[in-house]
Order: C-alpha cells, then sequence, then structure tokens
C-alpha cells in the first residue's frame, strides 16, 4: 500500500526491528527493465529526500531493486544516492529486510514502533500491457521517435511494435508528429502522465532528468544509438542483453551514445557505444576516441564488470581509429563496425579487437602513381598488424 510524506509518495512502510529498536523506513522499488538508466531513476528519490527530512526527521530509505540479474545497476543507484542525508539501502527485490549494515548509515531508531505515514491515493497500475507500457515509458523519454527506434528501446520486435503503438494511438496516449516522411510518434500530455505514474512519479513533481538527448548530440548519432539494442542483439546472439539506453549520462562525465547492460562469456558486461560521425580531422577524432576509450575502461574497472567499447563510423573513420587500439586488457574487447550496417557488428573476445570489412581503397590523386598508393596501403596494413598483434 503506497504511502504518502506530504508531497512524496513511497511504496511501503516499515518499522524495522533494527539496533534495539524500531526504524522509520519508506519503501521505494525500482526496476531495472523499466526503461530508465540508474543514475536518472535515483535522481526521482533525490527529488523526494528534503520533503522527508523536513516532515519525518526519523526516516530511513529502502530501495529494492527488481529485474536486476547482475550488481551494475544496484551500485549505480547506491553510487548516485551517495551524500543524502537519510540513511539509505539498496537491495535486490527479493530482500525480506536489509541488515544494519546494508545502510549508508545507522539508521535512527525509537523503543517503540514509529507511527505510520498516511495512506496515499497512488498506484503504478495505468492498465496497459507490459508491451503498451514499455512502449509509453519510452516515448516518454525520448519525447519522439521513428517505429524502429521505439521497437529496439523497448525490446519488442518492429511488427509488433507497430501493432502496439496503434493501440495507444487509439487511446490517444501517443500522436504522430507532423510533417515526418516515416512514422513518427511522440507521447501525449495524458500517455506522458501515465508512464511517470509508472514509474512511480509523485502527482506535481518534475523528473525532467528522465530526458534523453540532454545534450542535441544530433540525428547523426541519434538513429545509430537509439537502434543501438536491437543491432547487438540482432549481432551478438551469444550476449544475454539485459537493459539499454541511448544518449544517457553514467556520471557527470560521461555521456555514451548509447549503453547496454548484460552478460558475455560468462561476465556481467557493458557494451558501450560511440558514434563517430567523421566530422573533424583524423587527429582529433583518434585523441576524442582514445579518451572516451580510457575513460569508459577505467569506469568499468571501478564498477566490477568487463567492457565491450563499440565504435560505430564511416569506413574512413574506422581506419583512422582502428590503429589507435593495441595491448587491449583482458577484461575489454574493442568493436569497430559499419554505422550503416544495422545488425552486423564483427566478434571479438576479451583482450580482442574486431573490425569491420577491409580497409577502404585509397582515393588516387594528382601526382600519385597507382604503384606508390598501392604500397603505401601495403605499409600501413603492415603498421596496423604490428601494433595489433
Amino acid at each position: 500500500m503506497s504511502v504518502r510524506v506530504g508531497t512524496a509518495i513511497f511504496d511501503e512502510w516499515h518499522s524495522l526491528p533494527m539496533l534495539g529498536g524500531w526504524t522509520d523506513t519508506f519503501t521505494f522499488t525500482m526496476s531495472a527493465d523499466a526503461g530508465l538508466p540508474p543514475a536518472d531513476y535515483a535522481r526521482l528519490l533525490r527529488r523526494m529526500v528534503p520533503v522527508v527530512m523536513r516532515l519525518r526527521r526519523s526516516a530511513s530509505l529502502w530501495v529494492r531493486i527488481s529485474a536486476a540479474p547482475g550488481n551494475w545497476y544496484r551500485n549505480v543507484v547506491r553510487q548516485t544516492l551517495y551524500g543524502i542525508p537519510l540513511p539509505y539501502a539498496v537491495t535486490q527485490a527479493d530482500c525480506q529486510q536489509p541488515a544494519a549494515a546494508d545502510f549508508s548509515f545507522p539508521p535512527w531508531t525509537d523503543v517503540i514502533p514509529s507511527p505510520p505515514p498516511p495512506k496515499a491515493d497512488f498506484t503504478r497500475e495505468i492498465g496497459l500491457s507490459a508491451q503498451e507500457t514499455s512502449v509509453l515509458r519510452v516515448l516518454a523519454r525520448l519525447t519522439d521517435g521513428y517505429t524502429a527506434e521505439i521497437a529496439s528501446l523497448a525490446g519488442i520486435e518492429r511488427n509488433t511494435a507497430r501493432s502496439v503503438l496503434h493501440t495507444l494511438h487509439q487511446q490517444k496516449l501517443i500522436e504522430p508528429v507532423k510533417d515526418s516522411d516515416y512514422p513518427r510518434w511522440s507521447a501525449t500530455r495524458k500517455g506522458i502522465s501515465l508512464a511517470l505514474r509508472s514509474w512511480g512519479v509523485p502527482p506535481q513533481l518534475p523528473f525532467t532528468a528522465r530526458r534523453e538527448n540532454r545534450l542535441g548530440t544530433g540525428s547523426e548519432h541519434q538513429r545509430p544509438a537509439r537502434l543501438w539494442l536491437a543491432w547487438l542483439r540482432q549481432a551478438w546472439r551469444h550476449a544475454d542483453v539485459w537493459a539499454g539506453w541511448s544518449e544517457l549520462a553514467v556520471n557527470r562525465s560521461l555521456r555514451p551514445d548509447a549503453l547496454a547492460w548484460g552478460k558475455l562469456h560468462g561476465y556481467e558486461t557493458l557494451f558501450w557505444l560511440e558514434v563517430e560521425t567523421g566530422h573533424q580531422s583524423r587527429e582529433q577524432i583518434r585523441a576524442k576516441i582514445r579518451r572516451r576509450f580510457r575513460e569508459a575502461a577505467v569506469y568499468s574497472r571501478r564498477q566490477g564488470v568487463r567492457l565491450v567499447f563499440c565504435v560505430l563510423a564511416p569506413h574512413w573513420v574506422r581506419e583512422a581509429v582502428s590503429i589507435i587500439f593495441s595491448n587491449i586488457a583482458a577484461d575489454t574487447a574493442v568493436v569497430i563496425g559499419d554505422w550503416k550496417s544495422f545488425g552486423d557488428l564483427p566478434l571479438a573476445g576479451f583482450g580482442e579487437m574486431g573490425l569491420t570489412g577491409q580497409l577502404p581503397e585509397p582515393r588516387y590523386t594528382r601526382g600519385r602513381t597507382k604503384e606508390g598508393v598501392e604500397r603505401k596501403r601495403a605499409e600501413r596494413v603492415i603498421r596496423i598488424n604490428r601494433d595489433n598483434p
């Protein structure tokens, strides 16, 4: 039964026996497959904390994570909540009761149970099927999107997505975007309201952290990023992909174009996507990809997961960046693919690099003989093979 503290709403309330007394603990449940990245979902709780502190200073917070086979999602939620003035514990949804050691610091207790808070006239049930709810959540985050993009992020087939979109349109929860060459959809005000309720967002509480594309990277990045989940599942059927998101911030400084979370070869893994359009010089692109690869590798090791770092780019960019990857660590794989070839990725194990296709044919320019160009091409191939044994 939902309970209310001011404008904040929680799924349950418990007075737990702990440390020789009774706690005043509020429970909030998150689902890893609800279409929100963990850091963004946790920011919702940060917005509710000041209200709880003002009205219920004895409170503690218990966050339960469902549909999370691994540890990464739970760890990111815990790290995002770091610093809030309430003691908090983050556990799996099947945990019956957190231990005192699970809290960020010891929760306040009393010799008798605290009085229960008032019940809230609120439910997360919105009267839609699981697939309809998933599609509505995707559109609430994207603002608008094409059918293929929505299907990818919702984890359903494209034909199924068309049927679901038609049903939601009939219920006036979504509407077609005008002046679009292909079917493109956006959520109506009512649809966004239902999506927010399904996430457990209290009425009248702003939750802008849900939105994708806060940096406005543009359509050339956006399309492959939104298709990344379907792309990865089609190309690497041996990988177990649990969830994924496009254009997100994993922390204040790291913003991959897309990120998938799952398991590869028995290891919990992040599938990190960078889309490179080729609008900079070769040296600028190499420096940028080198920096992002280094930051992604450091982040993954700190999280205790493995990394598949993928670059989708035009042909000449793939050649330019392939030479920067040498001595790849045993917990990391590098994949360089064609950004126009949906569902096609080279295979690469941990400690290896996979490169799609052959090197591009050189352009013959004035003053260069064909023999000289072929010699330079052969030298370039030898150099790449030497740097990537």
